[in-house]
């Protein structure tokens, strides 16, 4: 009966310890993923595959309100392959177990690499928490729910 309680305590302390560790490496979490594609194509390389691997983990640990997959950049160099690697992000994340009706497509913003071929060629995978978010990204018209 002695070796009962400090056993008990000491895992009630060690529980606590553990949901402490996991919170603190939730909010760790970043909450947009950035996934890169080869200039001129829409097929995911392992780098990409990692990250939406990434992105999936937090979706499912943090448990957002939306996600937001966002591709473009220069629309006349990217329109043809802005659709195609937004939907490759979103078959994958869907592959991760993320439900088709947390995710939304939308167009990047304010991408400050416009003038490269580098904000041509991402796709940004945003976890917004937020409602006043979700209502920022809806009044500017850059929110589809859906694919």
């Amino acid at each position: 009966m002695k070796g009962l309680l400090p056993a008990s305590l000491a895992a009630l302390l060690l529980g606590g310890c553990a949901s402490a560790v996991e919170t603190a490496a939730i909010e760790r979490m970043p909450s947009t993923y950035v996934v890169f594609f080869p200039k001129g194509d829409a097929a995911l390389t392992p780098e990409a595959k990692a990250i939406i691997d990434r992105a999936a983990t937090a979706i499912r640990a943090t448990h957002p309100e939306q996600v937001v997959v966002a591709a473009g950049g220069n629309a006349r160099a990217s329109a043809g392959l802005s659709s195609p690697r937004a939907f490759a992000v979103r078959q994958a994340l869907a592959q991760d177990g993320i439900s088709d009706e947390l995710m939304a497509r939308s167009d990047l913003e304010n991408v400050n690499l416009a003038a490269s071929d580098t904000a041509e060629q991402r796709v940004e995978i945003r976890l917004v928490q937020r409602e006043p978010e979700l209502a920022r990204l809806r009044g500017l018209g850059r929110l589809a729910d859906g694919f």
